[in-house]
């Protein structure tokens, strides 16, 4: 017998070490199996916890969102890959590079954009635009 709270503990734990979407579906279908359907607040807390995994490897060190704008601290600045991100289409013309002690990304926000899935799509591109300069190389 295992008490709920240490099953509890143990399922928070298997969600902050999301790393790929194969992970999260694999929760999904574990919450789905033990408590029914998950709520939106839920799958919202897996979608956060994959899109840290990503913002780790693309070299991020801390997201801040405002009302109109996001934010995103560098801990270590690619510039090859960021200047392809800057002026590609998920980004253009709405972000730009703050050179301060710690580099940042300013994105303007669009009306209704959600947050996790532009960070999402712009992580994703981040990993594709190294592979490709990397096999360049």
């Amino acid at each position: 017998y295992v008490p709920y709270s240490t099953q509890r503990i143990g399922l928070y734990k298997r969600i902050a070490m999301i790393e790929t979407e194969e992970d999260e579906n694999d929760i999904i279908d574990e919450l789905i199996d033990r408590f029914g359907d998950p709520p939106k607040p839920t799958l919202d807390l897996l979608k956060v916890s994959l899109l840290r995994s990503a913002a780790i490897k693309c070299g991020v060190s801390n997201i801040v969102e405002e009302i109109n704008e996001i934010r995103i601290y560098l801990s270590h600045f690619e510039y090859d890959i960021w200047s392809e991100l800057l002026d590609g289409p998920l980004l253009k013309g709405r972000s730009m590079l703050i050179a301060a002690e710690t580099p940042n990304i300013l994105i303007r926000k669009r009306g209704g954009e959600d947050a996790l899935k532009l960070l999402s799509s712009l992580f994703n591109e981040y990993i594709n635009v190294r592979e490709l300069l990397s096999d360049d190389n």
